[in-house]
C-alpha cells in the first residue's frame, strides 16, 4: 500500500496556513455558485439539470483522481485531513475524515 500526503512539504506553517484559506476562499466561491444557481433555478427541470451538472463535475473529480492514484501506484492520499482513497479494481474513489489529523 502506497500512500501520499499532498503538499506535505510546503515550507512552513505559514504556507499551510495560506493554503488553508485558499482551499476555504475556493470553497466558498464554489458554494456561492451553486446557492446562485439555485436561486435562479425556479421550476424542478432546472433544478434537475442543475443536479445533473454537479453529478457530472463531481464524476469528473474523481475519475481524474482514480487516474492519478492509480498511474502513481498509490491507494490513499491526504489532503488537509481528508483521505481520498481509490479501489484500484473499480476505479472508485472514497472521501473520508484521517481521524489522527491535527486541525
Amino acid at each position: 500500500m502506497f500512500s501520499k500526503k499532498i503538499l506535505d512539504k510546503l515550507a512552513t506553517e505559514e504556507d499551510k496556513e495560506e493554503l488553508a484559506i485558499a482551499t476555504l476562499i475556493n470553497n466558498y466561491t464554489t458554494i456561492a455558485l451553486i446557492k446562485a444557481d439555485l436561486e435562479e433555478a425556479t421550476s424542478k427541470k432546472k433544478m434537475l439539470k442543475l443536479q445533473n451538472n454537479i453529478d457530472n463535475e463531481i464524476f469528473q473529480i474523481c475519475n481524474e483522481l482514480a487516474q492519478y492514484m492509480i498511474s502513481n501506484d498509490l491507494d490513499e492520499m491526504e489532503y488537509l485531513g481528508i483521505l481520498v482513497k481509490v479501489d484500484k479494481e473499480t476505479k472508485n474513489i472514497s472521501f473520508e475524515p484521517n481521524p489522527n489529523y491535527n486541525y
